[in-house]
């Protein structure tokens, strides 16, 4: 999956109506904590979009980035055959993890995309993500374990636990990080041992 072709056709595999993990419990640690101050979030590589509807579909306004046009114009067509209000919602941004639009988020979701990044765009990220949150914002991020067999190494960045907690600065509090590993479906069929680390953080401290 490498070029813009193989990734439009990923995005309509996984084409989906179903709420999947972690967005529910992402859901429940933004509403049980206090609100962050906008109701705004980014989707880093939106794929199908299927997070990104959802979120629309719960009253947010949504940035979503993916570095592929047909993967976002999938998107858009989506999002305007659910809602007419949802593409005033929505804003798309064709663009690298480190690219997004400076704004105040009050959440930042990426799930299993950031670790397709380059070490470079990775690293620029994440200080990026860690200055764009609002107070009470939360980030959440699905991302590759130490064992994970989906790509090469030197395709993808994995992180270990001690890792992850450490992507933000220290004006956030982890709320969760878990992992999951074993026998995992890939899209187009087949199976690979997969190791993801969950990670989810809200941020105490001041803007």
């Amino acid at each position: 999956m490498e070029n813009s072709h193989s990734w439009a056709e990923f995005a309509k595999q996984t084409v989906s109506e179903r709420l999947k993990p972690p967005l529910p419990a992402v859901l429940k640690v933004v509403q049980e904590g206090s609100p962050p101050r906008f109701k705004t979030a980014l989707d880093l590589g939106c794929g199908a979009g299927n997070d990104v509807l959802a979120l629309l579909e719960r009253g947010w306004q949504v940035t979503a980035l993916d570095h592929d046009r047909a993967v976002l114009d999938l998107l858009h067509d989506r999002a305007a055959a659910h809602a007419a209000d949802h593409a005033a919602a929505l804003t798309l941004v064709e663009g690298q993890f480190d690219q997004f639009p400076r704004r105040r988020y009050g959440l930042v979701y990426a799930r299993l995309s950031l670790p397709f990044a380059t070490p470079e765009v990775w690293q620029r990220a994440w200080r990026r993500i860690g200055r764009s949150v609002a107070v009470n914002g939360v980030v959440a991020a699905v991302l590759f374990g130490l064992d994970d067999q989906l790509l090469s190494p030197e395709r993808r960045v994995l992180v270990s636990l001690e890792e992850a907690a450490q992507l933000l600065p220290d004006t956030f509090t982890v709320v969760s990080l878990d992992e999951f590993k074993g026998e995992t479906t890939r899209a187009r069929g087949g199976t690979y041992h997969g190791h993801q680390v969950i990670l989810i953080a809200r941020r105490t401290g001041p803007a």
